[in-house]
């Protein structure tokens, strides 16, 4: 499952669905959380209980959570003529898996809050 999970991400075997967040009181939708999935050629969807941890594990965790990232934000800005102000949350683990996040982590979300301002400004 090692070599399964090195290859999948440049096999594009690995997919953000999105989960709406919403306010208890009204139950308007406030967001969306991102949320990985593994779509493994002959296991069929993995668990992220079970690639997460081996992800850790093998060192490749930095790079999913960049891929992640980068695309929670090209779907947030692609998304905001639906959803014009709304935010997408990924979990606070994918952005800070070591004690700091990788310098193109930030790159990642420093990009995205400039494009999503200029959208904004237009």
């Amino acid at each position: 499952m090692e070599i399964d999970l090195r290859r999948a991400l440049a096999l594009k075997e690995l997919q953000l669905v999105y989960q709406p967040k919403l306010r208890l009181d009204t139950g308007t939708i406030i967001g969306f959380e991102a949320l990985i999935r593994w779509h493994h050629p002959e296991r069929g969807i993995v668990s992220p209980a079970d690639c997460i941890p081996l992800a850790e594990e093998i060192g490749i965790i930095v790079p999913i959570g960049d891929w992640v990232l980068r695309e929670a934000c090209r779907s947030m800005l692609s998304n905001q003529r639906l959803y014009p102000i709304m935010p997408v949350f990924v979990p606070a683990a994918w952005i800070w898996r070591s004690t700091t996040a990788s310098s193109s982590q930030k790159e990642i979300v420093d990009s995205a809050a400039g494009l999503s301002t200029q959208s904004y400004s237009r």
